[in-house]
């Protein structure tokens, strides 16, 4: 259990970790004989009787090496404490070993079977309930919930991203807020405290962020947190993955706490008189002052005399969007399993294949056409969509794209999975980055039409089969395709000099709507302002993109990453603006549909510079 992160004796310790990193084991490798000296000494203290070797066991595999079949059976131990170390080792933040073997998918599921029996709502239940946690049942609870969102985020345990999110959601988010909860009777306890920042670290999905960030300042802000866990709990905020300085949500944590930072600098120095403590906290804070007033900087000054207004929030629904919970949950919040359309029969589904079948193989174009509109109807069959794909006739491939797009999108998506395992196999030659970047070769602008477009219409089948299905190495390598195709398919075709006119921006904001890791969608609005050169297109197309950007399911007025979009778009946002308003008008005066959206995007960069002031909050 990390516990140590907000002790209070060790919390100067803790300051000073900014700029210094924790080598542990870094001369393990120094000479192959002290190697395997080590490795035996290891294999030694794991079979010894004495609980305390087997303890010192966990801890070198950490710091050494890691034999992830030596760990499994020290986390199966019997004394509690070698279990409950050899459980959270795998994600100290201390642990920089290195395996000479991967985890197998067999020895990952083992764990992860084990684990789950750890952070059930029973177990959650009887730990958390009363406010009177033990700390060894706490740590256990919180090792095995770490571990999981571990195994399943970077090793092939069998999750979808879809399946993952909901995890997190399901398992994650009240452990969470069990672990923040209490009793409210007696001291503040340092062990619910540190349980619940270890697993707010975990989060990744915007909306969750937002949704348990509030948590966490409610604490920062109640009177009744000890001044000695304020320094820990902020550092935790700071170098969060996707809230910390360098995180893509960085505004969300950064507008929460401008206006609270220079009273929680006066809480932690008026609890110590010690001067190179108190010199210590005033340099680390001045550190994050600088950061808030950096980003405060670049965002423009509006001028007029427009007020701020309260963007309204998302409705429901959407902020479901906004999560990219596109696929269906049950009651229990796993993702509910594709069912074939009720309607039909296991005889009916054949005949209707049959049928299809012989339509696809028609002459008649229109016959054709008609398979492709109806072939989900009869139950995927990739042999079937991989004739219509390769359709001689360009409506007919594109109308069975269309098709497949169609159907998974359906809540649950109806293709099975062993058909989606063939049909991910077949688009994948269709989006590869060799592909993306020539689309517009050729002379013949009807064929590079149709290239572009059942390209991206791939991109978003299989961006979909991706996030519904464990079809990748694990739920990480979901964010990483994004960016490597989606982002590049943005990015490539909003930036064709060749299409002036924008005849390929439908497909452009499509594929960014479909974009739903922080950081590939980060980094892919970064660079929106210049492809399609944002400040220098005409007035129509800016509007058009503010537009679908202002609505966007992450990025939109009053989503969980409004601020990045706000931020991204700062340094061409005036120049657009008065573009916009000067050439988009009714009659003599400005456009009111345009002058509205644009009126309500100056008001929330007015909001966004108001929370970024430092100066304290007058209550």
């Amino acid at each position: 259990m990390k516990k140590h992160l907000f002790h209070p004796a060790l919390l100067a310790a803790l300051f000073a970790l900014v700029g210094v990193q924790l080598m542990r084991g870094q001369t393990a490798r120094e000479m192959p004989e002290q190697e395997v000296k080590g490795r035996a000494e290891i294999r030694r203290l794991a079979s010894s009787s004495s609980a305390d070797d087997r303890h010192s066991a966990v801890l070198q595999l950490a710091a050494s090496y890691m034999d992830y079949r030596l760990l499994w059976q020290l986390m199966n131990d019997d004394a509690p404490d070698v279990r409950l170390a050899a459980i959270g080792a795998m994600t100290w933040e201390s642990c920089t070993a290195q395996a000479d073997q991967p985890l197998s998918a067999e020895l990952a599921q083992k764990m992860a079977a084990m684990l789950e029996k750890e952070v059930t709502p029973e177990r959650i239940r009887a730990v958390f309930e009363h406010g009177s946690a033990k700390d060894h049942d706490s740590g256990l609870i919180t090792a095995a919930a770490e571990t999981l969102n571990y195994l399943y985020l970077h090793h092939p345990v069998q999750q979808s991203p879809a399946d993952y999110a909901a995890w997190q959601r399901r398992v994650l988010r009240p452990l969470f807020l069990a672990a923040a909860g209490g009793s409210g009777k007696g001291a503040p306890s340092a062990q619910r405290h540190a349980c619940m920042m270890n697993l707010f670290r975990h989060f990744n999905d915007p909306a969750l962020l937002a949704e348990t960030l509030p948590v966490v300042l409610q604490k920062l802000d109640s009177p009744a947190t000890p001044a000695g866990w304020l320094g820990g709990t902020l550092s935790v905020l700071w170098h969060h993955p996707l809230l910390g300085r360098d995180g893509p949500l960085h505004l969300m944590l950064f507008t929460q706490m401008a206006p609270r930072l220079e009273p929680l600098r006066r809480r932690i120095l008026d609890a110590t008189e010690e001067a190179q403590y108190q010199e210590a906290v005033s340099l680390i804070f001045s550190g994050y002052a600088g950061d808030i007033r950096t980003v405060r900087e670049k965002l423009p000054v509006i001028s007029g005399k427009q007020q701020p207004e309260t963007a309204q929030a998302a409705p429901a629904a959407d902020q479901a969007a906004g999560s990219g919970a596109t696929a269906a949950e049950a009651p229990d919040g796993k993702m509910a399993q594709p069912q074939p359309p009720a309607s039909l029969s296991s005889e009916q589904r054949q005949q209707k294949r049959a049928e299809l079948m012989r339509l696809a193989a028609s002459t008649a174009v229109q016959d054709r056409i008609s398979a492709a509109e109806e072939m989900v109807s009869g139950g995927i069959d990739t042999g079937l969509f991989r004739k219509l794909l390769h359709d001689p006739t360009h409506e007919v491939s594109a109308v069975a794209m269309d098709a497949l797009v169609d159907a998974c999108h359906e809540k649950p998506c109806l293709i099975p999975l062993e058909e989606a395992r063939k049909m991910a196999a077949l688009l994948e030659p269709e989006v590869t980055e060799e592909r993306i970047t020539t689309l517009h070769e050729g002379k013949d602008a009807q064929e590079v039409e149709h290239r572009v477009y059942m390209t991206c219409r791939a991109a978003l089948a299989l961006n979909q089969l991706y996030r519904q299905y464990a079809l990748l190495p694990s739920t990480s390598s979901y964010g990483h395709w994004q960016e490597e195709v989606l982002r590049t398919l943005v990015i490539y075709l909003a930036g064709d000099y060749r299409d002036p006119l924008g005849k390929n921006d439908d497909l452009v904001l499509e594929a960014l709507r479909a974009i739903t890791d922080p950081a590939a969608l980060l980094h892919t609005t970064e660079l929106l302002r210049e492809y399609p050169n944002l400040d220098d297109i005409t007035a129509t197309r800016q509007l058009y993109y503010v537009e679908a950007l202002w609505t966007h399911p992450l990025l939109g007025e009053g989503r969980p990453m409004n601020l990045v979009l706000l931020q991204q778009l700062a340094p061409v946002w005036e120049p657009v603006r008065d573009h916009i308003l000067r050439n988009t008008r009714d009659k003599d005066r400005p456009d009111p549909k345009a002058a509205g959206l644009l009126q309500r995007m100056d008001a929330a960069y007015g909001k966004a510079r108001q929370q970024l002031d430092l100066r304290p909050a007058v209550k």
